[in-house]
């Protein structure tokens, strides 16, 4: 039995939930609708252990994004993001064996060869490879984990610590892959895998985890990505006031909680985030394979979809 079967099986799925539709003048196909019904699943995974254990956690980026617009996913997305509070987050961590197989919660303390500063949760009866053609760590489809900390006060100090842990994540990428495009990526990739460079990239996330964490959340006025900052962080920092209270959002068939300030979220994110991108920019935001139905373990497809 499959993962959709079983989700559709045990009722978790509406009866009509993989079927084809167009939305917003984009086709979404069966299999994507797979991919998301997966997602949904850990989901609710997540959202379980969570209110069990009265974590604070909210839909984030592009997911959130896809709550407000759409009432679910972007038609045209193919991930889902949760973000919480640093010390939330490391509660959840600690609470790891409350995920049963198929379900992995997954960091880099727990799996080798995982190569990110957040956690993922996997489904490990499903295949989703990102841009990893010889990474051997857990494949199964996953939804993003975040932890959120304290921004440090505006001006040189929060500039530092945003750019040394961009600069610190750019690294631990390449010296996993090689397979972006960048020549200076590529390089970088042969280098730190020389013999006398001793270059350990579960350190770094240690260290960047680290950095990110000295800013608390309660004694900080401002708060945001900063272990995992894009374009240095800056638009993704906001002032606490937009967490204060959650609401709870309609994405597809389930409700998901929100800041309440999700507005100034979303403004401070992505501008004008209620119009659309121009139709030729609508598409895979990743560069995914998936394959809902086979695990990870038994994959045997293209790891990569260049």
């Amino acid at each position: 039995m499959t993962e959709c079967e079983r989700l559709m099986q045990n009722g978790f799925l509406p009866k009509d939930f993989l079927e084809p539709e167009v939305r917003c003048d984009y086709e979404i196909p069966t299999s994507m609708k797979k991919v998301w019904a997966i997602e949904l699943d850990l989901f609710r995974a997540v959202s379980e252990v969570c209110e069990k254990h009265h974590l604070r956690y909210w839909i984030t980026y592009g997911t959130l994004l896809g709550a407000v617009r759409h009432k679910g996913y972007i038609p045209w997305d193919d991930d889902f993001d949760i973000m919480m509070p640093r010390a939330d987050y490391q509660k959840l961590i600690r609470l790891q064996k409350e995920f049963e197989h198929p379900y992995f919660l997954q960091t880099t303390q727990n799996d080798q060869d995982y190569y990110s500063s957040f956690a993922r949760l996997r489904n490990s009866n499903t295949t989703g490879i990102l841009v990893s053609p010889n990474n051997k760590c857990n494949n199964g489809i996953y939804i993003d984990i975040y932890p959120m900390d304290g921004a440090p006060e505006k001006g040189w100090k929060r500039k530092w610590t945003l750019f040394l842990n961009q600069t610190r994540n750019v690294l631990a990428h390449a010296y996993v892959f090689n397979v972006n495009p960048s020549k200076l990526t590529k390089l970088a990739h042969k280098i730190l895998h020389l013999p006398f460079v001793p270059y350990d990239p579960v350190k770094t996330y240690k260290k960047v985890n680290g950095t990110a964490a000295k800013n608390k959340w309660k004694n900080s006025r401002e708060v945001g990505l900063i272990a995992f900052p894009f374009k240095y962080g800056a638009e993704y920092i906001v002032s606490k006031e937009v967490f204060r209270d959650t609401v709870w959002l309609d994405y597809e068939f389930l409700k998901m909680p929100a800041p309440a300030g999700y507005d100034e979220f979303l403004r401070n994110s992505y501008g004008d985030y209620m119009e659309f991108p121009p139709v030729d920019q609508r598409g895979a935001w990743h560069d995914f394979v998936f394959e809902p139905d086979v695990p990870y373990k038994e994959y045997k497809g293209p790891r990569t979809n260049h």
